[in-house]
């Protein structure tokens, strides 16, 4: 089995960019030698790798999910739920039908949450690249009333950006209330301070929908490289930039 998964984690990107570095690299050593460009080749072989397995995905994006938890408690007055849009999934044609895989965690979460306390959800999230007339506040809503959910729903349309998220929602928000962010895990660190940043006047309550990485060492199993892993450590190093740059602009 674990040859089985070896195999397999190497005959496909990213893990096959692997090899191929390697192979590059001694190629490019021998005469002419190129020993600076084989070194180079080397060296980016580590990173990729790094970033590809479990392992890499948990140290780089994992160490932002593990600031968060699910609250044991919630208000059940003055409070708003924000449920932060993440894309859509389209048809055929380019028409989006439902929320992406990572907003669709999120609608549900805040559905979940919003029958539990009666609390109103605002969606938010603009139609970010102007293409067509549906926001994604419009299809996280559709989603969240496909679940069953009946309650209230205030639609925040304008944001393009997690910034912007906030910027409008504070718009909308009465000062001196409870306001539950519900985004996924490794998005909610950067959503967090943006939110108190803004609504500065309110409680801020971060509430993850679902995290990426898995804490739990797996064994060999674990350095093995996986596109999966890999996109979310691509994720991860977005939202240390992101982090970054938030505290060098306000």
């Amino acid at each position: 089995m674990l040859l089985y998964k070896l195999i397999g984690s190497i005959i496909a990107p990213p893990g096959l960019l692997i090899p191929l570095l390697i192979l590059m690299a001694i190629l490019s050593y021998r005469k002419p030698r190129k020993k600076i460009l084989a070194f180079f080749l080397l060296l980016t072989s580590v990173p990729i790798w790094f970033i590809s397995t479990p392992y890499g995905a948990y140290n780089v994006t994992g160490k932002i999910e593990d600031k968060y938890d699910i609250p044991k408690t919630l208000p059940t007055s003055n409070t708003y739920i924000v449920c932060l849009g993440g894309g859509s999934s389209y048809d055929k044609n380019g028409k989006p039908v439902q929320p992406a895989a990572l907003a669709l965690e999120r609608v549900f979460t805040a559905v979940k949450i919003a029958k539990q306390i009666k609390a109103p959800i605002i969606f938010s999230g603009g139609n970010v690249y102007g293409v067509g007339k549906t926001t994604e506040a419009q299809i996280m809503a559709k989603a969240a009333k496909e679940m069953g959910y009946t309650g209230k729903v205030i639609l925040e349309e304008q944001s393009r950006t997690t910034k912007e998220n906030f910027k409008y929602i504070a718009q909308i928000v009465p000062n001196e209330q409870n306001v539950i962010v519900v985004t996924n895990a490794f998005h909610l660190s950067r959503s967090e301070k943006l939110a108190k940043q803004y609504l500065e006047k309110n409680t801020i309550i971060p509430y993850p929908s679902g995290r990426l990485t898995d804490p739990i060492y797996k064994g060999t199993f674990y350095l093995y490289p996986d596109s999966s892993s890999f996109m979310t450590s691509c994720l991860g190093i977005r939202e240390w930039i992101g982090i970054g740059v938030n505290k060098i602009i306000k």
